[in-house]
């Protein structure tokens, strides 16, 4: 599994509180989702004009948003994750913006080995989405490790 992240420099421009580093990220997200058969992921982090040509040109959404996937083959998967940190830092309160930005990791890449936001229904008959029940478990475990 070869996971690939670009533009750091664009992370740490607009949330200069991350103090783990990307070698260590690359590391812990290899760990988490080795059990996906994942060939190659890019995680890119880009300015905020970037992911809102992104989002107009493939999902038709004239919008700034936090996060985009693409899955480009199935088998073996492939894919990329595309997240705006100035976008996330605007929207997140200033004690969340690295959680924030991992979740955004998270959630990109579950989308990528095919989650999407189906709801079920749980015992108790809450409404929950099953993908944002495995992105909270996953960044539970992630965030405790780079913290």
């Amino acid at each position: 599994m070869k996971i690939e992240i670009h533009n750091w420099e664009i992370l740490k421009k607009y949330i200069p509180e991350i103090t783990f580093s990307e070698t260590k990220l690359l590391k812990t997200l290899q760990k988490h989702f080795s059990v996906y058969n994942i060939l190659e992921l890019g995680i890119i982090f880009v300015e905020d004009e970037y992911i809102h040509s992104l989002n107009k040109e493939y999902r038709k959404k004239d919008y700034v948003t936090d996060v985009l996937s693409f899955s480009i083959t199935t088998e073996p998967l492939a894919g990329e994750v595309y997240i705006a940190p100035c976008y996330v830092s605007k929207t997140s309160p200033k004690d969340k913006l690295v959680e924030n930005i991992l979740r955004n990791i998270i959630h990109g890449i579950l989308h990528v080995v095919g989650y999407n936001h189906k709801e079920y229904f749980t015992e108790e008959t809450e409404k929950k989405e099953k993908m944002f029940v495995k992105q909270e478990g996953i960044l539970k475990e992630i965030y405790e490790y780079l913290d």
